[in-house]
């Protein structure tokens, strides 16, 4: 058999796409295409539609990086972050806040990070490297980062 992104897995390419697109594109929780399969006679449990959805990200990886390297080996980013809403393991039922940090290029690639909080690691440990100007809302951390890099200037939108 050709290679797998699973393993020994029995879904197809075109089944694993259907199932990230569908979470993240579509926002549909995997219960409800837990259901939808259900009733189109394909029983597969949740634990492992989420299972293919890790999957799919980690045979990904390789392009994000890719994404990575090129945004960051530029000379100019866009730099954003904006509040979301995540499912809390921990709370049934219950949302917790995040940030989806957001750094792009024109004409280039855009790379999505989710942190836990809004604070400067996050931004850090992306912009490491980086050395060239960012442009930014006027978040006081972009202002912190801009004095205490030499390599880093920044622009208001």
């Amino acid at each position: 058999m050709p290679p797998q992104v699973i393993e020994k897995g029995l879904c197809s390419l075109g089944l694993l796409a259907h199932a990230v697109l569908a979470e993240y594109f579509e926002h549909r929780p995997l219960y409800r295409m837990q259901q939808e399969l259900t009733r189109n006679g394909v029983e597969i449990t949740r634990t492992t539609l989420a299972d293919w959805v890790d999957a799919t990200a980690v045979a990904l990886e390789p392009i994000y990086k890719a994404i990575q390297t090129d945004l960051i080996g530029g000379n100019y980013l866009q730099v954003d972050e904006t509040p979301v809403r995540v499912m809390d393991p921990e709370v049934r039922g219950k949302t917790a806040s995040g940030w989806l940090w957001v750094y792009a290029r024109p004409k280039g690639g855009v790379l999505f990070v989710f942190q836990r909080s809004r604070r400067r690691a996050g931004p850090d440990e992306i912009l490491k490297t980086f050395n060239g100007t960012i442009q930014s809302d006027g978040y006081a951390l972009y202002r912190a980062m801009e004095r205490d890099r030499p390599g880093l200037k920044r622009l208001a939108c």
